[in-house]
């Protein structure tokens, strides 16, 4: 699924990726990977914006959004949706081991501001198996995109979950 950002969303944004970059840094937040091509400033602004996505994806409204540290990004029906995002085109789902939030759903979004793929998704349980623990990135485990569960039916097993959606017993 194409995420095309409101124009006019986009300043407040990358507002708000810096204002969560500097309380990073202030928290004294270390990147578990880090590199000479790894921009954190810019990581952190494009990362506000795949969770904007996300948010305008699912029909939230960008208040939606949770700034605070050790929160998921976005809450649905009580289930706790985590979303990590990438500009790299075959960027896997990345999730740290010491993450500072426990989520129910991994939300992986593809792009740079304003436009963003959603590439799929996958519940913590799919995610912490030890054959997903990668060798690649430290501390962390990582799902490529062609196994990741379709965007189209995540609201409805959110919903269903959450006993939100009618399933009709035959």
């Amino acid at each position: 699924m194409i995420v095309e950002l409101p124009e006019d969303q986009v300043p407040r944004l990358r507002q708000m990726g810096l204002e969560r970059h500097r309380a990073a840094r202030r928290r004294g937040a270390k990147d578990l990977c880090p590199k000479a091509s790894n921009d954190r400033l810019f990581m952190d602004i494009n990362g506000i914006g795949g969770e904007a996505a996300v948010a305008q994806a699912l029909g939230l409204p960008l208040q939606s959004l949770h700034f605070e540290h050790g929160s998921a990004d976005l809450t649905l029906h009580g289930v706790a949706i985590d979303v990590k995002t990438t500009h790299h085109e075959d960027g896997v789902l990345l999730v740290q081991d010491t993450g500072s939030s426990q989520a129910h759903v991994y939300v992986l979004v593809v792009g740079e501001m304003p436009r963003y793929r959603i590439a799929g998704w996958a519940t913590s349980v799919d995610v912490f198996q030890e054959d997903n623990r990668s060798d690649k990135f430290f501390k962390a485990h990582a799902l490529p995109q062609r196994i990741l569960r379709p965007w189209s039916v995540l609201r409805q097993a959110i919903e269903i979950v959450a006993g939100k959606y009618p399933i009709e017993v035959q």
